[in-house]
Protein backbone atom coordinates (compact mmCIF):
# COMPACT_ATOMS: atom_id res chain seq x y z
CA UNK A 1 0.00 0.00 0.00
CA UNK A 2 2.96 2.42 0.80
CA UNK A 3 4.52 1.50 -2.22
CA UNK A 4 1.48 2.41 -4.52
CA UNK A 5 1.47 5.38 -2.22
CA UNK A 6 4.75 6.91 -2.79
CA UNK A 7 4.35 6.11 -6.65
CA UNK A 8 1.01 7.74 -7.16
CA UNK A 9 2.14 10.66 -5.50
CA UNK A 10 5.46 10.66 -7.78
CA UNK A 11 2.96 10.54 -10.83
CA UNK A 12 0.86 13.46 -8.79
CA UNK A 13 3.75 15.77 -8.52
CA UNK A 14 5.38 15.04 -11.69
CA UNK A 15 2.16 16.07 -13.57
CA UNK A 16 1.48 19.40 -11.83
CA UNK A 17 4.97 20.55 -12.78
CA UNK A 18 4.18 19.10 -16.58
CA UNK A 19 1.10 21.39 -15.74
CA UNK A 20 2.84 24.26 -15.04
CA UNK A 21 5.59 23.82 -18.05
CA UNK A 22 2.33 23.75 -20.42
CA UNK A 23 0.42 26.81 -18.83
CA UNK A 24 3.87 28.79 -19.32
CA UNK A 25 5.17 27.22 -22.24
CA UNK A 26 1.68 28.54 -23.57
CA UNK A 27 1.36 32.14 -21.52
CA UNK A 28 5.15 32.84 -23.20
CA UNK A 29 3.96 31.81 -26.71
CA UNK A 30 6.70 29.23 -26.96
CA UNK A 31 4.73 26.08 -27.12
CA UNK A 32 6.16 25.40 -30.67
CA UNK A 33 6.76 21.58 -30.44
CA UNK A 34 8.94 22.27 -33.56
CA UNK A 35 10.49 18.86 -33.68
CA UNK A 36 7.05 17.48 -33.83
CA UNK A 37 5.57 19.82 -36.24
CA UNK A 38 8.43 18.03 -38.63
CA UNK A 39 6.99 14.92 -38.11
CA UNK A 40 3.37 15.86 -38.42
CA UNK A 41 3.80 18.17 -41.63
CA UNK A 42 6.24 15.47 -43.28
CA UNK A 43 3.54 12.51 -42.88
CA UNK A 44 0.55 15.18 -44.14
CA UNK A 45 2.80 15.49 -47.31
CA UNK A 46 3.02 11.43 -47.21
CA UNK A 47 -0.54 11.07 -47.18
CA UNK A 48 -0.68 13.91 -50.10
CA UNK A 49 2.05 12.44 -52.28
CA UNK A 50 4.43 15.29 -52.12
CA UNK A 51 8.39 15.16 -50.99
CA UNK A 52 9.14 14.05 -47.68
CA UNK A 53 13.00 14.28 -47.21
CA UNK A 54 15.64 17.24 -47.94
CA UNK A 55 12.37 19.51 -47.61
CA UNK A 56 12.10 21.59 -45.17
CA UNK A 57 9.27 21.12 -42.56
CA UNK A 58 8.80 24.17 -40.64
CA UNK A 59 12.32 25.40 -39.16
CA UNK A 60 14.90 25.54 -41.87
CA UNK A 61 16.71 22.91 -39.75
CA UNK A 62 13.58 20.96 -39.59
CA UNK A 63 13.88 17.76 -42.11
CA UNK A 64 12.36 14.60 -41.34
CA UNK A 65 15.49 12.10 -41.02
CA UNK A 66 13.26 8.66 -40.03
CA UNK A 67 12.70 5.81 -41.77
CA UNK A 68 9.78 5.69 -44.58
CA UNK A 69 7.90 3.01 -41.98
CA UNK A 70 7.99 5.71 -39.16
CA UNK A 71 5.66 7.82 -41.32
CA UNK A 72 2.76 5.90 -40.56
CA UNK A 73 3.27 6.28 -36.71
CA UNK A 74 1.89 9.92 -37.14
CA UNK A 75 -0.87 9.22 -39.29
CA UNK A 76 -3.38 8.78 -36.30
CA UNK A 77 -2.38 12.82 -35.09
CA UNK A 78 -1.91 13.93 -38.65
CA UNK A 79 -5.34 14.04 -39.40
CA UNK A 80 -5.77 16.13 -36.19
CA UNK A 81 -5.83 20.26 -35.99
CA UNK A 82 -2.16 20.76 -35.20
CA UNK A 83 -3.12 22.95 -32.88
CA UNK A 84 -4.86 19.52 -31.40
CA UNK A 85 -2.35 17.17 -32.30
CA UNK A 86 0.68 19.26 -30.27
CA UNK A 87 -1.59 19.05 -27.06
CA UNK A 88 -2.04 15.01 -27.75
CA UNK A 89 1.38 14.90 -28.29
CA UNK A 90 2.45 17.29 -25.38
CA UNK A 91 0.53 14.88 -23.12
CA UNK A 92 1.80 11.56 -24.56
CA UNK A 93 5.24 12.63 -23.71
CA UNK A 94 4.51 13.51 -20.18
CA UNK A 95 3.26 10.49 -19.63
CA UNK A 96 5.88 8.28 -21.09
CA UNK A 97 8.44 10.37 -19.26
CA UNK A 98 6.79 9.56 -16.06
CA UNK A 99 6.21 6.02 -16.69
CA UNK A 100 10.16 5.63 -18.31
CA UNK A 101 11.62 6.75 -14.97
CA UNK A 102 9.19 4.65 -12.99
CA UNK A 103 9.90 1.52 -15.24
CA UNK A 104 14.01 2.40 -15.08
CA UNK A 105 13.85 2.49 -11.19
CA UNK A 106 12.34 -0.49 -10.70
CA UNK A 107 14.67 -2.11 -13.52
CA UNK A 108 18.08 -0.80 -11.89
CA UNK A 109 16.87 -1.71 -8.26
CA UNK A 110 15.62 -5.28 -9.05
CA UNK A 111 19.26 -6.08 -11.02
CA UNK A 112 21.50 -4.14 -9.16
CA UNK A 113 20.36 -2.95 -5.41
CA UNK A 114 17.66 -5.61 -4.58
CA UNK A 115 18.16 -4.66 -1.14
CA UNK A 116 17.54 -0.65 -1.84
CA UNK A 117 14.19 0.13 0.29
CA UNK A 118 11.36 1.60 -1.40
CA UNK A 119 11.95 5.13 -0.10
CA UNK A 120 15.26 5.27 -1.77
CA UNK A 121 14.04 4.21 -5.13
CA UNK A 122 11.35 6.83 -5.11
CA UNK A 123 13.81 9.43 -3.99
CA UNK A 124 15.68 8.10 -7.47
CA UNK A 125 13.01 8.66 -9.37
CA UNK A 126 13.02 12.22 -8.30
CA UNK A 127 16.26 12.90 -8.29
CA UNK A 128 15.87 11.26 -12.32
CA UNK A 129 13.64 14.11 -13.33
CA UNK A 130 15.86 16.50 -11.80
CA UNK A 131 19.29 15.42 -12.86
CA UNK A 132 17.70 15.19 -16.41
CA UNK A 133 15.46 18.30 -16.18
CA UNK A 134 17.68 19.69 -19.20
CA UNK A 135 17.21 16.99 -21.76
CA UNK A 136 13.19 16.81 -20.43
CA UNK A 137 12.89 20.61 -20.70
CA UNK A 138 14.47 20.30 -24.49
CA UNK A 139 12.00 17.52 -25.57
CA UNK A 140 9.05 18.80 -24.29
CA UNK A 141 9.14 22.37 -25.88
CA UNK A 142 10.30 20.79 -29.20
CA UNK A 143 8.32 17.93 -29.12
CA UNK A 144 10.74 14.86 -29.97
CA UNK A 145 10.61 11.05 -29.41
CA UNK A 146 13.39 10.33 -27.59
CA UNK A 147 11.76 9.07 -24.27
CA UNK A 148 9.94 6.78 -26.43
CA UNK A 149 12.74 5.63 -27.89
CA UNK A 150 14.74 4.81 -24.35
CA UNK A 151 11.68 3.17 -23.31
CA UNK A 152 11.36 1.23 -26.69
CA UNK A 153 15.19 0.40 -25.41
CA UNK A 154 14.37 -0.50 -21.87
CA UNK A 155 11.87 -2.91 -22.86
CA UNK A 156 13.74 -4.69 -25.32
CA UNK A 157 16.14 -5.42 -22.87
CA UNK A 158 13.41 -6.48 -20.11
CA UNK A 159 11.79 -8.94 -23.05
CA UNK A 160 15.16 -10.58 -23.91
CA UNK A 161 15.55 -11.12 -19.77
CA UNK A 162 12.41 -12.88 -20.04
CA UNK A 163 12.86 -14.65 -23.27
CA UNK A 164 10.59 -12.91 -25.02
CA UNK A 165 12.76 -12.82 -28.31
CA UNK A 166 9.68 -12.37 -30.67
CA UNK A 167 8.87 -9.13 -28.56
CA UNK A 168 12.00 -8.09 -28.01
CA UNK A 169 13.57 -8.41 -31.61
CA UNK A 170 10.46 -6.62 -32.97
CA UNK A 171 10.76 -3.76 -30.38
CA UNK A 172 14.26 -3.39 -31.14
CA UNK A 173 13.41 -3.65 -34.64
CA UNK A 174 11.34 -0.58 -34.53
CA UNK A 175 13.76 1.39 -32.23
CA UNK A 176 16.40 1.02 -34.98
CA UNK A 177 13.52 1.94 -37.83
CA UNK A 178 13.36 5.49 -35.79
CA UNK A 179 16.79 5.93 -35.35
CA UNK A 180 19.56 3.89 -37.06
CA UNK A 181 21.87 4.52 -33.66
CA UNK A 182 20.58 2.37 -32.24
CA UNK A 183 22.44 -0.50 -34.89
CA UNK A 184 25.22 -0.15 -32.07
CA UNK A 185 23.35 -2.19 -29.74
CA UNK A 186 23.21 -5.20 -31.86
CA UNK A 187 27.43 -6.68 -31.77
CA UNK A 188 26.56 -6.80 -28.00
CA UNK A 189 23.36 -9.22 -28.66
CA UNK A 190 25.62 -10.79 -31.05
CA UNK A 191 28.67 -11.11 -28.68
CA UNK A 192 25.93 -12.65 -25.88
CA UNK A 193 24.34 -14.93 -28.02
CA UNK A 194 20.95 -13.28 -28.71
CA UNK A 195 20.55 -14.73 -31.61
CA UNK A 196 16.83 -15.64 -31.57
CA UNK A 197 16.24 -11.77 -30.99
CA UNK A 198 18.61 -11.15 -33.75
CA UNK A 199 16.73 -13.53 -36.46
CA UNK A 200 13.08 -11.59 -35.53
CA UNK A 201 15.07 -7.92 -35.41
CA UNK A 202 16.08 -8.73 -39.06
CA UNK A 203 12.78 -10.20 -39.99
CA UNK A 204 11.10 -6.86 -38.87
CA UNK A 205 13.45 -4.53 -39.87
CA UNK A 206 13.01 -6.26 -43.75
CA UNK A 207 8.91 -6.14 -43.15
CA UNK A 208 9.47 -2.22 -42.52
CA UNK A 209 11.29 -1.23 -45.15
CA UNK A 210 8.96 -3.59 -47.50
CA UNK A 211 5.75 -2.36 -45.51
CA UNK A 212 5.36 1.41 -47.43
CA UNK A 213 5.56 -0.07 -50.85
CA UNK A 214 2.06 -1.33 -50.10
CA UNK A 215 1.12 1.92 -50.36
CA UNK A 216 3.52 3.86 -53.00
CA UNK A 217 5.37 0.71 -54.77
CA UNK A 218 8.63 -0.76 -54.98
CA UNK A 219 10.19 1.73 -56.74
CA UNK A 220 9.24 4.93 -54.73
CA UNK A 221 9.63 2.63 -51.62
CA UNK A 222 13.61 2.34 -52.94
CA UNK A 223 13.41 6.19 -53.71
CA UNK A 224 12.25 7.42 -50.11
CA UNK A 225 14.67 4.75 -48.20
CA UNK A 226 17.87 5.47 -50.19
CA UNK A 227 16.39 9.67 -49.98
CA UNK A 228 16.34 8.44 -46.01
CA UNK A 229 19.98 6.67 -46.36
CA UNK A 230 21.61 10.04 -47.94
CA UNK A 231 20.34 12.35 -44.97
CA UNK A 232 20.86 10.70 -42.16
CA UNK A 233 24.66 10.52 -44.12
CA UNK A 234 25.15 14.14 -44.61
CA UNK A 235 23.43 14.79 -40.99
CA UNK A 236 26.37 12.50 -39.45
CA UNK A 237 28.98 13.68 -42.19
CA UNK A 238 31.03 15.87 -39.93
CA UNK A 239 31.06 14.48 -37.01
CA UNK A 240 33.47 17.02 -35.38
CA UNK A 241 30.98 19.56 -36.14
CA UNK A 242 29.26 17.66 -33.48
CA UNK A 243 30.19 19.83 -30.22
CA UNK A 244 29.64 17.01 -27.79
CA UNK A 245 30.32 14.49 -29.63
CA UNK A 246 33.71 12.28 -28.65
CA UNK A 247 35.32 13.66 -31.99
CA UNK A 248 35.13 17.03 -31.47
CA UNK A 249 36.84 16.40 -27.82
CA UNK A 250 39.78 14.84 -29.27
CA UNK A 251 39.88 17.34 -31.99
CA UNK A 252 39.96 20.40 -29.84
CA UNK A 253 42.66 18.69 -27.34
CA UNK A 254 44.79 17.53 -30.12
CA UNK A 255 43.91 21.43 -32.20
CA UNK A 256 45.75 23.10 -29.07
CA UNK A 257 49.24 21.06 -29.97
CA UNK A 258 49.21 20.72 -33.72
CA UNK A 259 47.06 21.75 -36.45
CA UNK A 260 45.18 19.58 -38.74
CA UNK A 261 41.84 19.34 -40.96
CA UNK A 262 40.26 16.47 -39.35
CA UNK A 263 38.28 14.36 -41.92
CA UNK A 264 36.11 11.12 -41.81
CA UNK A 265 39.26 8.83 -41.66
CA UNK A 266 40.13 11.01 -38.00
CA UNK A 267 36.37 10.24 -36.70
CA UNK A 268 36.50 7.11 -38.15
CA UNK A 269 39.49 5.95 -35.52
CA UNK A 270 38.31 6.92 -33.16
CA UNK A 271 34.94 5.58 -33.94
CA UNK A 272 36.82 2.30 -34.12
CA UNK A 273 38.98 2.95 -31.07
CA UNK A 274 36.11 3.20 -28.54
CA UNK A 275 33.69 0.90 -30.38
CA UNK A 276 36.57 -2.03 -30.55
CA UNK A 277 36.96 -1.47 -26.72
CA UNK A 278 33.32 -1.59 -25.45
CA UNK A 279 33.43 -5.53 -27.18
CA UNK A 280 36.56 -5.94 -25.63
CA UNK A 281 35.04 -5.19 -22.94
CA UNK A 282 32.48 -7.70 -23.41
CA UNK A 283 34.51 -10.64 -24.13
CA UNK A 284 36.23 -10.07 -21.09
CA UNK A 285 33.50 -10.52 -18.81
CA UNK A 286 32.08 -13.47 -21.49
CA UNK A 287 35.52 -15.08 -20.73
CA UNK A 288 35.65 -14.39 -16.51
CA UNK A 289 32.50 -15.43 -16.12
CA UNK A 290 32.97 -18.82 -17.54
CA UNK A 291 36.13 -18.97 -15.20
CA UNK A 292 34.36 -17.84 -11.76
CA UNK A 293 30.83 -17.47 -10.54
CA UNK A 294 30.24 -14.26 -8.90
CA UNK A 295 27.18 -12.43 -7.51
CA UNK A 296 27.19 -10.02 -10.70
CA UNK A 297 26.24 -12.71 -12.53
CA UNK A 298 26.49 -12.84 -16.58
CA UNK A 299 23.08 -10.81 -16.84
CA UNK A 300 24.08 -8.27 -14.86
CA UNK A 301 27.06 -7.72 -16.80
CA UNK A 302 24.77 -8.00 -19.97
CA UNK A 303 22.79 -5.58 -18.54
CA UNK A 304 24.89 -2.71 -17.57
CA UNK A 305 26.90 -3.58 -21.43
CA UNK A 306 23.85 -2.75 -22.93
CA UNK A 307 23.03 0.48 -20.72
CA UNK A 308 26.90 1.57 -20.96
CA UNK A 309 26.60 1.40 -25.13
CA UNK A 310 23.57 2.98 -25.23
CA UNK A 311 24.78 5.90 -22.71
CA UNK A 312 27.34 6.27 -25.19
CA UNK A 313 25.33 6.48 -28.78
CA UNK A 314 24.91 10.83 -28.16
CA UNK A 315 28.59 10.98 -27.64
CA UNK A 316 29.58 8.82 -31.07
CA UNK A 317 26.82 10.69 -33.37
CA UNK A 318 25.98 13.95 -34.16
CA UNK A 319 22.80 14.73 -31.81
CA UNK A 320 20.88 17.40 -29.79
CA UNK A 321 20.48 18.08 -26.13
CA UNK A 322 17.51 15.26 -25.38
CA UNK A 323 19.70 12.82 -26.86
CA UNK A 324 21.59 12.20 -23.72
CA UNK A 325 18.69 11.08 -21.76
CA UNK A 326 19.33 7.37 -22.83
CA UNK A 327 22.16 7.75 -20.33
CA UNK A 328 18.94 7.73 -17.45
CA UNK A 329 19.22 3.82 -16.73
CA UNK A 330 23.51 4.80 -15.33
CA UNK A 331 22.31 7.93 -13.94
CA UNK A 332 20.06 5.81 -11.90
CA UNK A 333 22.56 2.87 -11.18
CA UNK A 334 24.83 5.52 -9.67
CA UNK A 335 22.16 7.74 -7.42
CA UNK A 336 20.88 4.15 -6.40
CA UNK A 337 24.68 3.36 -5.37
CA UNK A 338 25.19 7.00 -3.74
CA UNK A 339 22.01 5.96 -1.73
CA UNK A 340 23.74 2.95 -0.91
CA UNK A 341 26.87 4.15 -0.06
CA UNK A 342 26.10 7.76 1.64
CA UNK A 343 29.84 7.73 2.92
CA UNK A 344 32.20 7.07 -0.42
CA UNK A 345 31.98 11.55 -0.58
CA UNK A 346 34.56 11.58 -3.65
CA UNK A 347 31.74 9.09 -5.83
CA UNK A 348 29.65 11.89 -4.56
CA UNK A 349 31.38 14.37 -5.50
CA UNK A 350 32.66 13.85 -8.92
CA UNK A 351 28.84 12.72 -9.38
CA UNK A 352 27.57 15.88 -8.30
CA UNK A 353 29.99 17.53 -10.70
CA UNK A 354 29.21 15.01 -13.63
CA UNK A 355 25.07 15.75 -12.65
CA UNK A 356 25.64 19.01 -13.10
CA UNK A 357 27.94 19.73 -16.41
CA UNK A 358 25.27 17.16 -17.77
CA UNK A 359 21.91 18.45 -17.19
CA UNK A 360 23.29 22.23 -15.87
CA UNK A 361 22.93 23.91 -19.43
CA UNK A 362 19.29 25.88 -18.77
CA UNK A 363 19.77 28.79 -20.24
CA UNK A 364 16.48 30.43 -18.36
CA UNK A 365 18.82 29.90 -14.77
CA UNK A 366 22.59 30.58 -15.75
CA UNK A 367 21.99 33.08 -18.51
CA UNK A 368 22.27 33.37 -22.35
CA UNK A 369 26.38 33.85 -21.99
CA UNK A 370 26.93 30.70 -19.67
CA UNK A 371 24.35 28.64 -22.05
CA UNK A 372 26.44 29.62 -24.94
CA UNK A 373 29.73 28.66 -23.34
CA UNK A 374 29.22 25.43 -22.30
CA UNK A 375 27.40 24.78 -25.54
CA UNK A 376 30.32 25.85 -27.53
CA UNK A 377 32.77 23.99 -25.25
CA UNK A 378 30.40 20.56 -25.20
CA UNK A 379 29.99 20.63 -21.52
CA UNK A 380 27.15 18.37 -22.01
CA UNK A 381 29.11 15.64 -23.47
CA UNK A 382 31.72 15.91 -21.07
CA UNK A 383 29.15 15.72 -18.45
CA UNK A 384 28.06 12.62 -19.97
CA UNK A 385 31.52 10.79 -20.29
CA UNK A 386 31.61 11.48 -16.97
CA UNK A 387 28.48 9.72 -15.96
CA UNK A 388 29.58 6.77 -18.54
CA UNK A 389 32.98 6.67 -16.65
CA UNK A 390 31.51 6.73 -13.05
CA UNK A 391 28.85 4.14 -13.49
CA UNK A 392 31.88 1.55 -14.69
CA UNK A 393 34.16 2.54 -12.00
CA UNK A 394 31.07 1.72 -9.72
CA UNK A 395 30.30 -1.21 -11.42
CA UNK A 396 34.12 -2.22 -11.10
CA UNK A 397 34.02 -1.94 -7.08
CA UNK A 398 30.46 -3.90 -6.82
CA UNK A 399 32.37 -6.90 -9.04
CA UNK A 400 35.24 -6.90 -6.73
CA UNK A 401 33.44 -6.78 -3.79
CA UNK A 402 30.98 -9.09 -4.76
CA UNK A 403 28.34 -7.60 -4.00
CA UNK A 404 25.08 -5.76 -5.67
CA UNK A 405 23.31 -4.08 -2.62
Amino acid sequence: MQKNRSTLIFILLTSLFFIAFFVIENVNKRFWLHDFEVYYTACNAFLHGNQIYNTPFGLDAGYYKYSPFALFLFVPVSILPFAVAKIVHFAALCCFIIFTTIQISKFIQTYFYPALSEKKRTITQYLLILICLLQFYVELHLGNLNIILLLIMVLTLISILKEKYLVSGFLLALGVLLKLHFLLLLPVLFLRKKYLTLFYFTLTVIAGFIFPAIFVGFSKNIEMHQDWVTSMLAHNRALTNGLDTLYSMVYRSLSMFVSFKPGALFSAVIFFIVYACCCLLVLKNIISEKKEKTTLDATNNFVFEYFFLLALIPNLTVTDFEHFMFSLPLIAFIVMYLLNNSKQYWVLGISIISFLLYGGNLRDIIGAHASSWMTLHGILGIGNLMIVGISFLIFYFLRQRNTVA
